[in-house]
This record gives C-alpha cells, sequence and structure tokens, in this order.
C-alpha cells in the first residue's frame, strides 16, 4: 500500500511512493516518465513529507517505537534512488528540552542550594490577591521550582521522550556515482494518524459494497415488490413472486 504521492514538477504526473522499513533505501525510487527524477521543485504529498533542512547537519527524531528508525532521507537528483539520512559524530546537542529541562535539577545541586530556598518568610511573600494571605501566612518559604517532578509528570502522560540523531543530508554518494547536494529533494516518513487505518478500511469495504436494486417512491406505489402490482388502475398478480424459479 502505497504511503504517499510525489508530483513531477515538469510534467505534473503523480506517482505512488512506497516504505521500506529496513534498508538504506527508505521509499521505492523516484521515476517519472518525463525522464525527471527530483529536486527540490517537487512536491510530495501523504505520509511522506518534504524536509528542508537549516544547516549542513541538522538533529532529527527517531521513530519512537522500539525499531527506532530513521525516517530522513534524501533523494538523488540523477536517479531518483531514495537513502536514509547518514549519522555523523559531530557533537551537537541531541536533548530535546524537555530531557534538558530534567537534567536542571542536578545540575543546581551541584552548584549549591537555589538561593530562593533560603529565603525568611516575610510579608512580601503572601499571595495579596487571597483573602485570607494575612490572617494565615504561611510559616516557611516553599521553592517551585520542582522540574524534576514536572518532567516525571509529562513522562507518565505523554510517554518517554523519543530519541534524537545527528545526520546529514548532503554529500551523501550514490550507487550511480552522484552525490547528493542543497538541492537534492529531502523527505520525512510521518506517522499515520489514529483513525487513518480504519478510514482507509471503511472506504475498502465502502468500494466492495455489492450493488442492490432498489425501488423509487413510484415503483413502491405499483407494488414493487409486493405479491400484487397495480397497473392501469387494476391489480395483477407479479409474476416474480408468484412463480418462483
Amino acid at each position: 500500500q502505497p504511503i504517499g504521492k510525489w508530483r513531477c514538477c515538469k510534467c505534473q504526473r503523480g506517482h505512488d511512493i512506497f516504505n521500506f522499513t529496513k534498508g538504506a533505501h527508505p521509499v521505492s525510487i523516484l521515476n517519472c516518465v518525463c525522464t525527471h527524477r527530483s529536486c527540490v521543485n517537487c512536491t510530495l504529498d501523504g505520509l511522506i513529507k518534504r524536509f528542508e533542512p537549516m544547516n549542513n547537519v541538522e538533529v532529527v527524531q527517531l521513530s519512537e517505537d522500539g525499531l527506532k528508525q530513521m525516517r530522513f532521507g534524501v533523494f538523488c537528483d540523477a536517479c531518483g534512488l531514495s537513502w536514509r539520512a547518514q549519522e555523523v559524530e559531530e557533537e551537537l546537542s541531541r536533548k530535546s528540552p524537555l530531557q534538558r529541562i530534567s537534567a536542571l535539577p542536578r545540575r543546581l545541586k551541584k552548584r549549591g542550594a537555589h538561593p530562593l530556598e533560603k529565603l525568611r518568610y516575610s510579608q512580601s511573600m503572601n499571595n495579596l490577591s487571597h483573602p485570607h494571605s494575612l490572617k494565615y501566612p504561611s510559616p516557611v518559604s516553599k521553592s517551585t521550582l520542582n522540574l524534576r517532578a514536572l518532567s516525571n509528570e509529562m513522562e507518565k502522560g505523554h510517554g518517554k521522550q523519543a530519541e534524537f540523531a545527528t545526520v546529514k543530508f548532503t554529500g551523501i554518494r550514490c550507487t550511480c556515482g552522484f552525490c547528493t547536494e542543497a538541492r537534492s529533494l529531502c523527505f520525512q516518513v510521518v506517522d499515520p494518524p489514529r483513525d487513518f487505518h480504519e478510514a482507509t478500511f471503511a472506504k475498502f469495504v465502502a468500494e466492495r459494497k455489492v450493488a442492490a436494486f432498489t425501488s423509487t417512491l413510484e415503483d413502491q406505489a405499483k407494488g414493487h415488490g409486493t405479491p400484487m402490482l397495480k397497473l392501469k388502475g387494476g391489480q395483477h398478480v407479479n409474476p416474480l413472486m408468484s412463480n418462483p424459479v
């Protein structure tokens, strides 16, 4: 089953794209009748999206399943063969914002107590909008900087953060001898919506629905589907129902 379509920018023809979970080639080869392969002006539709790297080396997200697949890639301009983005050893920050927030309390602990944790209680720390803030002051000050608990709570509600990889899209040598460059068409394979498979199956069932005979209001008035037919002011026996074959 195709995951999307590639539309050639030269002749505007559309071609199905198929996904491969294993190997160095994530999707099928782009090959148009007009001999055009791919370029940045072509469009991608469906579960394959066009990706535009901002730098020569990018930090991208791996798949959230157990396989941790690289779903980013680039097409060869010369032959249309697809290649997965190649991982590089350049040191870049791969941590997500939530992971960096989670590590912040550990760094603060190494540096010593946070200044707010040793503040002496005073009236200026009261919540003036609360009607009982002056009558029942808090005995001690409390720091609201509990980022570790926040990250743990988000992980329980939304799952563990996906892993990242540092990759490049340019300079990948194809089997045809051509190297990908900045004008090569880069892409990303995305996950389908949760109801995508249900909608696809419903469409498949609807297409296979067997055609059946139906009766219009005029036919029903004439007795269609009943043992007696009302024709020309009289009643007649329905031969299809009274004489079954």
